[in-house]
């Protein structure tokens, strides 16, 4: 016996009911499901050995909708469950007690009513259902709350998706403090970069028209690194990249919706599942082109920085050329500077010589694919996707 849902056609009628699937259902009997109030919290009984104490068990279920999926059933555990068969568990209006029956051998004989009281209502029968069905995602269901997080054993999210939408995380304006939402996503992040841990990550900052760009992107790599840290998450994997107000998403750039920070996975055939960005807004070109050199082969013309300080040669770079780009290799602490991002070579041997006009003898063409620099003995395995690799290696 398996459990399904159905769906209304018409107000009369239902299409045929569907499997919820291998997370709530097994190979054993799954019966008397009992949803709650808020439609996204199923309490079910299982007599699978796995989860069970023994017999029919009472388990508990979120709906994530920001993942159209279920999160692994909880067992209740004592004293709502035992080692007979406990099942039809059902909540109060308010969520204050919880009705079951049980054959457990403190019972009377046979099958029993039992009720269990609660310190606290349990949350799910505290709202009503929105949308109606749960297998709708309403808008603030489209990023994991930490609450949907918890629920889940650490990185099961990523068990058995087929594609994976990358976040773009919105950052906070000087001196502010992240959101909710984006706090959520970096703990999504951190998840994936935990359970892939060959993975690794570029992390574009973007900023709005107005700020300082050194100022800002300290701050910004500061908020990352941060909120990485705190969810155990070290940078030795993650390179940061501040591109500045350069590559807008909003019409007027000094909107703080361009203040932002996107995941470039530099090797996504770790992965078993497919990656997708979502859909940019009308006319942000400059977005696009953004995204699609940090996705594939593109040209830096580096400054090597050292250990720069905010207010000295950084800076002098930054007032020379305002759309250039600040990289932090996060492992060496060491820093770069590059006037742009450039998509064919003879584009960044251009503006190599004038970054040499202008005194910086040292600069070089740096080749990068999603991210990822490449040494010219790299670079020579990649010649075949893209040949005009050809002209870095011998150069």
């Amino acid at each position: 016996m398996s459990i399904r849902h159905f769906t209304p056609v018409g107000g009369y009628t239902w299409k045929p009911a569907e499997n919820l699937g291998p997370v709530i259902n097994s190979a054993y009997d799954e019966t008397s499901p009992f949803l709650a109030r808020n439609g996204r919290t199923l309490y079910f009984s299982s007599s699978d050995a796995t989860r069970s104490m023994g017999g029919l068990d009472v388990l508990r279920a979120t709906w994530l909708g920001w993942s159209e999926r279920w999160s692994p059933p909880v067992n209740l555990g004592p004293p709502i469950n035992s080692a007979s068969d406990d099942e039809h568990f059902t909540l109060s209006h308010g969520g204050d007690r919880g009705f079951f029956d049980s054959d457990r051998i403190s019972g009377e004989g046979g099958r029993d009513l039992f009720v269990a009281l609660f310190d606290e209502p349990r949350e799910g029968q505290l709202s009503e259902s929105w949308p109606v069905a749960f297998c709708l995602v309403a808008e603030g269901e489209k990023s994991p709350a930490p609450s949907e997080l918890a629920v889940q054993p650490p990185g099961s999210f990523f068990d058995e998706i087929t594609s994976f939408e990358l976040p773009v995380m919105t950052l906070p304006p000087p001196g502010g403090t992240p959101n909710e939402q984006t706090v959520n996503q970096f703990a999504l992040l951190a998840q994936l970069l935990k359970k892939y841990p060959r993975l690794r990550a570029t992390l574009a900052l973007h900023s709005a028209v107005g700020d300082v760009p050194v100022g800002y992107a300290v701050f910004a790599s500061q908020t990352v690194t941060d909120l990485l840290r705190q969810e155990g998450v070290g940078m030795e994997r993650v390179t940061l990249l501040f591109a500045g107000s350069s590559f807008p998403l909003a019409d007027n750039p000094s909107t703080g919706v361009n203040r932002r920070a996107e995941v470039f996975i530099e090797n996504p055939t770790e992965l078993p599942f497919e990656l997708y960005r979502p859909a940019l807004p009308p006319n942000a070109f400059r977005a696009g082109f953004f995204q699609k050199a940090m996705a594939s082969l593109a040209y830096y013309v580096t400054v090597d920085g050292g250990r720069w300080t905010v207010d000295g040669e950084l800076a002098k770079l930054f007032e020379l050329y305002p759309d250039g780009l600040e990289g932090w290799l996060s492992q060496s602490g060491g820093m770069f500077f590059t006037p742009g991002i450039y998509l064919t070579h003879a584009s960044a041997a251009e503006w190599l010589q004038s970054l040499q006009a202008d005194g910086y003898k040292s600069a070089k063409i740096t080749a990068h694919l999603r991210g990822r620099e490449l040494s010219k003995e790299e670079a020579a395995k990649y010649v075949g996707d893209f040949p005009d690799l050809l002209n870095f290696i011998e150069n």
